[in-house]
């Protein structure tokens, strides 16, 4: 059975190959299974919001009914509900949001050492165990988080500051019409520079990778190490990576640092631009002056839900890293894959090799080449020869770790490999 040469592999997974919405295709099937408890959590994360907006505009009801007079017992009643509903509705939905996702964890865990299961051991040789280690560990990680704290508050973060508008332009569509363009340069202010985030957090995952690829090493060749006296040089070589990994960190919370500075900013600046508005408002007899405090406590509010967004890039910059990596393992293709078997078909033919040629990946020379070989029904063969003569690699075309990319494998007649050759 001849097979395609996979050839050379990156010994590091390099964290590439999907644009922001195929990776947000493919996390959100990753979560079909889940959709009610995804469902539930929207719901709580919204209540959760919505409650703690009202615990504001309760607030300042009452305040207004003690200036003018008025009794405040209801409003204060309210108060009493809401305040202990908000954080009730919190824990609601941050316990299932974790549920959630903590079971798709686990399944993800599975299906990825099913996957590397069906790789093994073709895919293996050409990788790193501390890297694999670190994907199926911290990539994954990092994917949980996406599901726990970014998905419910990015849907919360599209609806309340709608209704905040929609409420604020009843009262007067001014107040609306100057809160506006600040809600809208907070929420964009997690594009800004996404290209650049984005990069530095697939190539923090990378370099991740590569630091526990070296810590891994080092501990699995211990003795070695220690036996040719190269534990100053593996130290030396931990630091640089190290210092790697530090710089690209340092780069990419530096642009974050600046997206959450514009953010602080305009959100400074559209309660100012509220209060002014509102303010003038009063001052030509269009709004009541008791109102200015409570539509200036909503105006803020509506930027709580989507500085909640904004102030996530770090982690959806590093998910978009961690899913690139994750779908680089499940989209590779398995070299070897099972045939129909032969049942008690065999029928005492033996073992054949004929015209074999086999190359490791990203090496030129072949480690057999045009072999071919008959081991008869009952007899014992010994192939000897020096080291690098093919020997295991031989064994291992016969276990059928690997495929011939030429010539055929026979077993009592019967080709080794996907179909009879």
């Amino acid at each position: 059975m001849a097979v395609e040469d996979p050839g050379p592999v990156n010994a590091i997974l390099r964290a590439e190959g999907l644009t922001w919405w195929q990776a947000f295709v493919v996390l959100m099937a990753e979560v079909r299974p889940w959709i009610a408890k995804l469902t539930l959590t929207l719901g709580f994360g919204l209540g959760r919001v919505a409650a703690f907006i009202g615990v504001g505009i309760l607030g300042a009801l009452a305040v207004a009914a003690v200036k003018g007079g008025q009794p405040p017992a209801a409003f204060l009643w309210g108060l009493a509900v809401l305040a202990p509903l908000a954080g009730i509705l919190h824990w609601l939905e941050s316990w299932v949001a974790h549920d959630m996702a903590f079971r798709m964890l686990a399944e993800m865990r599975i299906t990825l050492f099913r996957k590397l299961d069906a790789l093994a051991p073709a895919y293996l040789v050409g990788r790193r165990t501390g890297d694999l280690v670190s994907m199926a560990t911290q990539d994954v990680e990092v994917v949980e988080y996406f599901f726990a704290h970014t998905v419910a508050p990015a849907f919360v973060a599209v609806l309340v500051p709608a209704a905040v508008l929609s409420v604020l332009w009843l009262f007067g569509p001014p107040l609306a019409g100057v809160l506006a363009p600040f809600l809208m340069v907070v929420a964009i202010s997690p594009v800004l520079m996404r290209r650049r985030i984005d990069r530095l957090g697939s190539e923090s995952r990378e370099a991740l990778g590569e630091l526990n690829a070296h810590a891994v090493d080092t501990v699995q060749g211990l003795a070695e190490v220690v036996a040719f006296q190269q534990a100053a040089r593996r130290g030396e070589d931990f630091d640089t990576l190290l210092g790697r990994y530090h710089a690209n960190r340092r780069g990419f919370f530096r642009d974050l640092t600046i997206q959450e500075a514009a953010l602080d900013t305009a959100t400074g600046f559209g309660g100012l631009a509220v209060v002014v508005a509102g303010t003038l408002l009063v001052q030509g007899g269009s709004l009541e002056s008791a109102y200015l405090p409570l539509l200036t406590l909503l105006a803020m509010a509506a930027f709580l839900p989507v500085s909640e967004i904004a102030h996530v890039g770090r982690q959806l910059a590093d998910t978009l890293g961690a899913a690139r990596r994750l779908h680089g393992v499940h989209g590779e293709p398995v070299p070897v894959r099972d045939g129909p078997g032969i049942g008690d078909g065999v029928d005492g033919k033996g073992l054949s090799l004929r015209g074999v040629s086999f190359a490791y990946a990203g090496r030129t020379e072949p480690a057999l080449d045009d072999v071919t070989l008959e081991i008869p029904d009952g007899k014992t063969l010994a192939l000897v020869g020096p080291s690098g003569a093919g020997k295991t690699t031989l064994a291992h075309l016969l276990m059928r770790f690997w495929d011939p990319h030429t010539g055929t494998v026979t077993f009592g007649g019967h080709g080794l490999g996907p179909v009879d050759s």
